[in-house]
């Protein structure tokens, strides 16, 4: 605990003293990364009790179940809005040797799925691409998830394969001392392993969500109305400016259009096909 300690107090005081902008955020870095794995640590001393705590011992024995497993991860994920602290959670769990990697990596598959609430809930009140973006988050992890979950056993098999094993240590401490980077391991893979297998499938997911969520119809009566304008945008001048760059290509092509078919219409009395 000492390093995660003093390093952090370190930088602080190097970040208020000094005047370099680039030193300055090196300790910004340095003072976060301390402080998480500090938190962790003091999360692993006050987990320590569980080990001979009944009703605790009771609960991870029914986590075996993957279906269990996942519906924890995805609860409590949903409850705390961050999936990045339920995979710390399960890491300092798997320290103190309380779960195995096979329930890990279930609660790490319901981890995924319960960040999917944070990606909704700011999609409230926002314009219906957000929400569009908010249901692909969804449709990934949850089909992600789907795909994996009958392979959990030889999901496990392969991350034990790519993880260092303490071969010196037997039992409870093997499998304290091994199952957090495992479980690690098992975050990256699986996220890693659904972005390569479902970017082949960018535009259906697309279209899903374009068909689950539609976007407002335009006024039939207004075809030349803007497209991409949206006063909500005003708020973040790099996406106002983008969206403004588009309409103006948008105008651009309908310029084009007209011109297409006024001159024939001009000279000749009848429309370009």
């Amino acid at each position: 605990m000492t390093i995660y300690f003093h390093a952090p107090v370190a930088c602080f005081f190097f970040e208020l003293i000094s005047k370099n902008p680039v030193f300055r955020h090196y300790g910004s870095i340095v003072i976060g990364l301390g402080l998480l794995f500090l938190g962790m640590e003091f999360m692993a001393d006050a987990t320590n009790p569980l080990r001979s705590y009944t009703p605790f011992l009771e609960f991870v024995q029914g986590m075996h179940n993957p279906l269990i497993g996942i519906l924890v991860g995805s609860g409590f994920t949903a409850l705390v809005q961050s999936s990045s602290a339920t995979t710390g959670i399960v890491i300092v769990l798997a320290t103190q040797g309380l779960i195995p990697l096979e329930a890990g990596i279930a609660l790490i598959f319901g981890s995924n799925i319960g960040t999917c609430v944070t990606a909704l809930i700011s999609s409230i009140g926002k314009p219906t691409e957000a929400f569009q973006a908010a249901l692909v988050h969804v449709f990934f992890n949850v089909c992600g998830v789907l795909l994996w979950i009958l392979f959990i056993p030889q999901f496990a098999e392969i991350v034990r394969s790519i993880s260092p094993a303490s071969d010196h240590l037997d039992g409870f401490a093997r499998m304290a001392a091994d199952a957090p980077r495992q479980i690690a391991n098992t975050h990256t893979l699986f996220n890693l392993g659904n972005a390569i297998i479902f970017i082949w499938f960018t535009p259906w997911l697309g279209r899903l969500a374009a068909t689950v969520a539609p976007r407002k119809r335009l006024d039939a009566t207004a075809s030349y109305q803007a497209k991409y304008l949206n006063p909500y945008y005003l708020e973040s001048p790099v996406a106002a400016m983008g969206l403004a760059d588009l309409e103006l290509r948008n105008l651009g092509v309908m310029a084009a259009d007209i011109v297409r078919m006024g001159v024939p219409l001009a000279i000749q009395g009848t429309k370009s096909e």
